[in-house]
């Protein structure tokens, strides 16, 4: 029997905002955060329901880190800062927690994807090959979780986890399986990504699972559930948790948020854009086992939900 984990932090970067309660009163009421978006140029371009997050690093990173950070690495930053103040391990002037041995497992899918869509603008259209020195380590999807580990002076391990959609899922899993078992007593963990870039935003909507704006508004964009769903809205923000050990709660005496009991994960083998449902059900049930309650026992699914007509069968 392993070590109980809960959660005791968290911070977020979000198209709602920034203060979870707020962000989660808002999501409850169903308000939502789509807006139509200029893609593009006038000419060479088209409006998309998209969800941006209204995020500058302006006072709240020191401007030479910037030059090396692309958004997602910022946002990381910001709301990594958050769940350790929530969880009260930061506080507010401190230069990182008095504990460094903390871990940081990050999910991120493209990371600096508007800085390599600068660089290719630079050498293509601009036909110059005096792009960002920097460029190479800003496009790294490890970029958040490093910046993360570098701005707090963390020491514990610093992992990435690049796997699409399940990517902070499976972060926040692997975290709280390192913990259980013993290998560190306390890890922030969550996922960054923004990628609402041109060229980003022209491949996803390629790929065709971008939803179209609906009659009712782009707030009915996204409508996973609906026999006329058209897809997804892409969206952008980072969102972390600070993840402890029941120790290392007891000695700081603080109450926490939730308790994570069990967690699975497996591969469908099957494609790289459909979702086989054999996949999902041996990831359900393996989490389920993990916990070792009933399938009765659950009374919340989240969905993947992304809106395309094949994944709802």
């Amino acid at each position: 029997m392993g070590r109980r984990v809960f959660i005791t932090g968290l911070g977020l970067i979000a198209p709602h905002g920034e203060d979870p309660e707020s962000v989660f009163d808002r999501i409850y009421q169903g308000d939502s955060a789509v807006r139509m978006v200029r893609s593009g140029t006038v000419d060479f371009g088209s409006d998309l329901p998209l969800a941006t997050a209204d995020f500058t690093p302006k006072d709240r990173i020191p401007k030479t880190q910037q030059l090396f950070m692309a958004r997602a690495s910022q946002m990381a930053v910001v709301a990594a800062e958050g769940a350790l103040q929530s969880s009260g391990l930061f506080g507010v002037g401190q230069e990182g927690p008095e504990d460094g041995e903390i871990g940081v497992y990050m999910g991120c899918g493209l990371g600096g994807a508007e800085i390599l869509q600068e660089g290719y603008r630079t050498y293509f259209v601009r036909q110059s090959r005096r792009g960002r020195p920097s460029t190479v380590p800003m496009i790294m999807a490890s970029g958040p979780a490093s910046h993360i580990s570098m701005r707090f002076g963390l020491h514990g391990p610093t992992h990435t986890y690049s796997i699409a959609c399940a990517s902070s899922t499976v972060a926040i899993g692997e975290a709280f399986r390192a913990i259980r078992d013993g290998y560190l007593d306390t890890a922030l963990s969550g996922g960054a990504e923004a990628m609402l870039n041109d060229g980003s935003i022209a491949a996803w909507e390629r790929l065709g699972v971008l939803a179209n704006s609906h009659t009712d508004g782009p707030e009915a964009s996204s409508r996973p559930f609906d026999l006329e769903r058209t897809g997804f809205v892409l969206g952008e923000g980072a969102a972390l948790l600070v993840l402890e050990a029941e120790s290392a709660l007891q000695e700081r005496a603080v109450d926490p948020i939730a308790e994570i009991i069990g967690y699975g994960v497996s591969s469908d083998a099957f494609s790289l854009t459909e979702p086989h449902a054999a996949g999902q059900e041996a990831a359900m049930r393996s989490a389920i086992t993990d916990a070792d309650i009933e399938r009765e026992e659950v009374q919340y699914v989240n969905a993947h939900a992304t809106g395309l007509r094949l994944e709802i069968r």
